[in-house]
């Protein structure tokens, strides 16, 4: 009996820990993720748990990339970013996700539509306050310029090249060296005017000049730079740390667009003041920018305050058509 009773510990021993390991193990497919949130005492944690330690094993960094949010249900939309925010907070990974914007700012605001009518500003509703609090950066896909589209074409018709893409990298390594050596945001900016060349080359000068001035050293003067504009933010320290990181992209996006354009296009290099102006604008009232941007012609009226906004418009822009703070801004 004693050795039917020591052999019976055993087995529930070697029972137990087989249940657990197989638990652990079979995370890795659906069917096992299935099982553990539904056996499991507290599955959320237990997933979040396995999560965190295959990201952490894996000694590199890791993204994320969500496609096609703005397919989904207002319900699927909320539940997947707000799980993303709670469960896998804690997680060193990085989210992209690649979907419109006004499709993910609606969904928050059809799922909390209560309390839509109290929270809120003017050109920045509730969806636009939950995007805010979400993501860290948002940034915003240029339309395709008729230099884009035109090149795009012709890479497209012509025939595959094994050269064209040795070329490419062989431009990249020279202008990589090339921009290493410049130390300033100036000397950077100078560099890109007075280069010349081939559409590749300019092609692999402009991803130089937005690598480069990544750099930490280098953002440093960036934010020297976009100091003077601190009061048109909003009085909060996470305003600064926000603009740096939004005017960082604009600008990389400005450079890359620019390297595409043809002298007679009317095209030119917006300068680092207007566009950082131009970021403010877009952080503080984004439903503003997008009517400035379709609307130009509009700041004057606000900042003169000699015509009264249309009367077809929404309350919102009523109310920013006067405001003292865009007008500053403008």
């Amino acid at each position: 009996a004693k050795s039917l009773s020591v052999i019976a510990a055993l087995l529930l021993t070697l029972w137990g820990g087989a249940k657990a390991l197989s638990r652990w193990l079979l995370v890795g497919s659906p069917r096992g993720a299935h099982q553990v949130l539904r056996h499991g005492s507290d599955p959320l944690d237990a997933l979040s748990a396995r999560f965190h330690d295959l990201v952490t094993r894996l000694h590199y960094p890791v993204v994320i990339f969500i496609d096609d949010l703005d397919r989904c249900k207002e319900t699927y939309v909320v539940e997947l970013l707000e799980g993303i925010q709670t469960l896998f907070k804690a997680v060193p990974v990085t989210y992209v996700v690649a979907a419109d914007r006004d499709w993910i700012c609606q969904s928050y605001a059809l799922q909390y539509e209560g309390f839509c009518p109290a929270v809120g500003k003017p050109g920045r509703p509730l969806g636009h306050l939950f995007l805010e609090k979400t993501f860290q950066l948002s940034v915003p896909v240029p339309a395709l310029s008729d230099d884009i589209r035109r090149n795009y074409l012709e890479q497209l018709l012509r025939p595959s090249d094994a050269n064209g893409r040795g070329d490419l990298d062989q431009a990249r390594r020279e202008a990589h060296k090339r921009f290493q050596s410049l130390t300033s945001r100036k000397e950077i900016e100078t560099e890109l005017r007075q280069s010349s060349g081939s559409a590749l080359e300019q092609q692999a000068t402009a991803e130089a000049a937005v690598l480069r001035l990544a750099e930490p050293e280098l953002e440093e003067q960036t934010e020297h730079m976009l100091q003077p504009f601190a009061p048109l933010l909003e009085p909060n320290p996470r305003s600064m740390k926000r603009l740096l990181n939004a005017y960082g992209m604009a600008r990389a996006g400005e450079i890359l667009r620019h390297a595409v354009a043809t002298p007679t296009n009317g095209a030119r290099p917006i300068t680092p003041e207007e566009l950082a102006l131009w970021t403010i604008l877009d952080l503080r009232w984004p439903l503003l920018g997008d009517y400035l941007a379709g609307e130009p012609e509009a700041v004057d009226k606000i900042v003169k305050g000699t015509e009264p906004p249309p009367a077809d418009e929404a309350d919102w822009l009523k109310t920013l058509w006067v405001n003292e703070e865009v007008k500053d801004v403008l």
